[in-house]
């Protein structure tokens, strides 16, 4: 099972019935995480077990609270699941005050990363409140957040 693959699953179980099929999906689908994903702070956030997770609390009847959380890990999963693949692509994720927050190949957890940092920075909360957030892709700035504003920079017409 790919990366891609992978996420394509979590986006496929949110329509699932049955608590023990999620669960052996999800036991194969961290099995391509903890291939992929080297840090165990970034696997255990990563989209693909936000939804897992979510999906699990829905189905047990816990409930959940967490929609911000839920659309966002969806929307990186959507892009991981339709992208390439290539896998060549290094992405890191720096906070002004903090330092690396992110650095790894996957794209997916990068921007999860950088949207909740930037978040976080823009209401002025804990730590990175106030802070500048960049997200740099094979050592280029791909967005970048500074006080208040988003200079997003095209690097995908700069890659072709």
């Amino acid at each position: 099972m790919t990366i891609q693959q992978a996420a394509q699953q979590a986006i496929d179980v949110q329509d699932a019935c049955n608590l023990s099929g999620v669960v052996a999906s999800f036991h194969r689908v961290m099995g391509v995480l903890c291939e992929h994903t080297m840090a165990t702070r970034d696997r255990n956030s990563h989209p693909i077990v936000t939804l897992f997770l979510l999906k699990l609390c829905e189905l047990n009847g816990c409930g959940s609270t967490l929609h911000e959380s839920y659309e966002a890990a969806e929307k990186a999963c959507h892009e991981l699941a339709q992208s390439s693949g290539d896998g060549h692509h290094h992405y890191e994720v720096v906070v002004s005050n903090i330092g690396h927050v992110y650095n790894g190949m996957d794209q997916g957890m990068a921007e999860m990363k950088y949207d909740s940092y930037v978040k976080l920075s823009a209401a002025g909360q804990g730590i990175a409140g106030y802070e500048h957030v960049t997200m740099l892709r094979d050592g280029d700035v791909a967005k970048d957040y500074v006080g208040g504003e988003q200079r997003l920079i095209d690097i995908e017409s700069r890659m072709e």
